[in-house]
């Protein structure tokens, strides 16, 4: 909490306060800390992707990391019949069926290594909904955004 707080030019002023998550160095600013960390393991996901379009997949519920993948070819003698598919939300669901709750962070890469837009499709947004996935990070090309998953 401390290394955070100076980190953001904050001083905690006594021990009370940093047991207590100080207001002025709690909120918007730690959430943006925690999303943009597990932002960067989706992007790295992304990267160890074959296809055209890189995208990488995190699902996580609380602080534990339940799966994480990239997309994947159809025809890749890796992935079997049952299993094929493109879009990494549904490689990343089938490695973890009870997701209730859980938060997925989707992040795309250019060929240059910059992020894109990854906002997941009506397909994919409909399974994670079905799964119990309640919230989707994704990465723009200005940084990420955050979409609450609600019935159609």
């Amino acid at each position: 909490m401390n290394a955070l707080c100076r980190l953001l030019g904050l001083q905690i002023q006594n021990s009370y306060q940093q047991r207590n998550f100080a207001p002025w160095c709690a909120g918007p600013r730690l959430e943006y800390f925690e999303v943009s960390s597990r932002i960067d393991l989706a992007i790295k996901e992304a990267a160890k992707s074959l296809c055209r379009h890189k995208v990488g997949a995190v699902l996580i519920k609380g602080s534990r990391v339940l799966a994480m993948s990239s997309n994947r070819y159809r025809n890749s003698p890796g992935v079997d019949f049952m299993n094929a598919t493109f879009h990494a939300e549904e490689v990343v669901l089938r490695r973890f069926t009870p997701a209730r709750g859980a938060t997925i962070y989707v992040a795309r890469v250019n060929r240059i290594g910059e992020t894109a837009l990854a906002r997941p499709c009506e397909r994919c947004q409909a399974a994670l909904l079905e799964r119990g996935v309640r919230r989707a990070c994704y990465t723009t090309s200005t940084g990420f955004e955050v979409l609450k998953l609600t019935s159609f």
